[in-house]
């Protein structure tokens, strides 16, 4: 009886918790502008729906994030699309965001054996505000994230077992977060590496499963540098940094599980680790940038690993003090270590629901929307549009205007990778080759830039020079630390 007692709670509280997620991540979807990087991926899912496949108006085909792109076009197509209120577009990422808080319960109770473990990681990922941010952005994080965090549960389901069907699954989830985000291909090779080590461990390293993980991995490391999608980079101590400086409290709660888990001889949390470890690894050498963003499908293992340093704390806590006898002064013991590892996490702690989020550093939300409405108002047919971002233009404004280039990851040959036959590879818009062009199009013509705060750091002296004696700013949104401005040109005679 007090078993089941004990069962209905559980889902009661996980369901709670998964409810208020969903609050948070549902709540005024659509109010926040489109970035940059959301207008690539409604571009790609408004040609799927167009040609039935994501080949864009330049005849690039948009092959780096497959399911999720298929997805928020079927979202689209079936709840209607407004770039002005992009819910729609959005929904899958909040979707998938709701049901990762159900996966990574299974996930740390699997690492821990624990419901109160369980049930701490499922609340700091619901309330956590870089997961709600993610969960309110059509883009593929949250879905190749929730994939991520059911392949790892699959392994954790092989390690137990040894089970062919645990190992195919696995491999499965992992190829579809890797349709869902490409960049965590570059993960896969430390499943391939733990399940060696925990076969070596268990002697079972002559079968035929580890021969194969073993060829895997081979080809794994053969076959990554060749990606077009990957670029061999080496990032490990800006990495570290970026890291640290983002989420210190995780980092050092992780690596004392790490300690912990080998100490007590914890398998699942020591190839957890060594899965997280590898990871790093694989990601500073071959990230396309230096981004947070793209820890976000291993952001399950830092989570379930820093809750389990509280476990063990708790229980260590427990044995240690004998005054401390029975259940539930046990209970209240416990839920005290979680609750001090919920507040410790409360700079990013979401209670109350907002309308608008910050990504990280390097991802630029200026109010796009804001900027292209007034655009919209006050601009005649002939204008000529130019933008950093003509993606963004075509989509506020359903034309394609003109592309000023910048690198969005500080790479000069990106501009020269994202160049088809003169134009930008998203809507083919025709690019500006040179200053003699900007200036030629500002003196010639009438039109409005939008302009940035990415792109004035980006842009060269002389275009930012051409375009501040060229043009006059008539007007600027804000968001955070980010302005989008609007400048006409020729500027206003007084």
């Amino acid at each position: 009886m007090i078993s089941s007692w004990k069962n209905y709670i559980q889902w009661i509280s996980l369901s709670c918790i998964a409810l208020y997620s969903g609050i948070l991540r549902f709540y005024h979807l659509g109010a926040q502008s489109l970035w940059i990087d959301e207008g690539f991926s409604i571009n790609a899912a408004q040609a799927v729906l167009k040609k039935g496949v994501p080949i864009l108006d330049s005849g690039f085909f948009y092959y780096v994030h497959i399911d999720s792109t298929y997805l928020i076009a079927f979202c689209m197509k079936l709840f209607g699309f407004s770039v002005w209120n992009p819910w729609s577009a959005r929904l899958l990422a909040a979707m998938s965001g709701i049901a990762f808080i159900l996966v990574i319960y299974f996930v740390t109770k699997k690492l821990t054996k624990s419901v109160l473990a369980a049930l701490t990681s499922a609340c700091i990922f619901a309330l956590y505000d870089w997961q709600i941010a993610w969960s309110r952005q059509a883009r593929g994080y949250m879905l190749a994230q929730l994939f991520f965090t059911i392949a790892l549960f699959f392994f954790l389901k092989w390690i137990e077992g040894f089970r062919n069907k645990d190992a195919f699954y696995c491999l499965l989830t992992l190829f579809l977060a890797t349709l869902a985000q490409s960049s965590v291909v570059v993960f896969i090779p430390a499943f391939f590496i733990a399940g060696l080590i925990h076969l070596t461990t268990h002697n079972k390293i002559t079968n035929k499963i580890s021969v194969i993980l073993f060829i895997l991995t081979i080809i794994g490391f053969l076959i990554i540098p060749f990606l077009p999608f990957v670029t061999i980079s080496n990032y490990f101590l800006q990495y570290a940094i970026l890291i640290f400086n983002h989420i210190p409290v995780l980092v050092v709660g992780l690596c004392i599980a790490i300690i912990l888990g080998l100490f007590f001889n914890e398998q699942k949390i020591t190839l957890a680790g060594i899965i997280l470890i590898i990871s790093y690894i694989l990601l500073s050498k071959y990230s396309p940038a230096l981004q947070l963003r793209y820890i976000v499908p291993l952001m399950p293992l830092i989570v379930s690993l820093y809750v389990y340093t509280f476990f063990i704390l708790s229980r260590l806590f427990i044995q240690n003090i004998k005054s401390l006898d029975g259940e539930k002064t046990a209970l209240i013991i416990k839920g005290i270590f979680y609750t001090v590892a919920i507040i410790l996490l409360m700079h990013h702690i979401v209670i109350k629901p907002r309308d608008t989020y910050t990504l990280e550093f390097g991802s630029p939300q200026p109010d796009f929307a804001a900027a292209y409405s007034y655009i919209q108002k006050t601009s005649r047919t002939s204008d000529v549009i130019i933008s950093e971002y003509p993606v963004l233009t075509n989509l506020y404004l359903n034309k394609k205007g003109t592309w000023l280039p910048i690198s969005l990851t500080g790479r000069l040959e990106e501009i020269n990778e994202k160049t088809i036959h003169g134009t930008d590879r998203y809507v083919a818009a025709p690019r500006i080759y040179s200053a003699i062009d900007l200036q030629n199009i500002l003196t010639q013509q009438k039109g409005y830039v939008v302009f940035d705060t990415l792109a004035f750091a980006r842009l060269s002296p002389e275009y930012i020079s051409l375009i501040r004696s060229k043009t006059e700013e008539v007007y600027s949104a804000r968001f955070d630390d980010y302005v989008a401005s609007v400048r006409k040109f020729p500027p206003v005679i007084k």
